[in-house]
């Protein structure tokens, strides 16, 4: 309302601060979904897991390494079509300069660790495709 008034610079001002408090906030409920994602991955409650991951994802679309988590929960679970589904997504967003084609060799140190995931979440793909055929019957 004050934007529309004689004090449009002060409701500005005071829209601007609400947006920094609600990033403030959001950054801090990134931090407790990913850590409680975690927690639940580690003690095997994989649904919870995948609950909190999806909502630290949904906070901070650019963080893709929560997909490799969630389809390694999803993979745990045994839910084949989202575990592939969520490693696929994960491999979209692969940087150019690792080649999944190509073993990688770990005595450069040239490789960061998230680059191995990389390659983890490939091989995945086609060991679960195999194994959903296997115990499905389809692709």
């Amino acid at each position: 309302a004050l934007t529309k008034t004689s004090e449009r610079k002060r409701g500005i001002s005071i829209l601007q601060e609400g947006i920094d408090r609600i990033n403030e906030i959001n950054e801090k409920l990134y931090d407790f979904d990913f850590s409680l994602g975690n927690a639940y991955l580690n003690t095997g409650e994989y649904r919870k897991s995948v609950q909190h991951f999806k909502s630290s994802y949904a906070r901070q679309p650019d963080k893709y390494q929560l997909l490799y988590n969630i389809a390694y929960a999803y993979d745990s679970m045994k839910d084949y079509k989202n575990a592939i589904d969520y490693y696929q997504q994960f491999l979209k967003s692969k940087p150019k300069h690792v080649n999944l084609d190509e073993e990688m060799n770990f005595d450069t140190g040239e490789i960061r660790s998230v680059d191995v995931f990389y390659q983890i979440s490939a091989e995945r793909v086609e060991a679960l495709k195999k194994e959903k055929f296997f115990r499905d019957g389809k692709k």
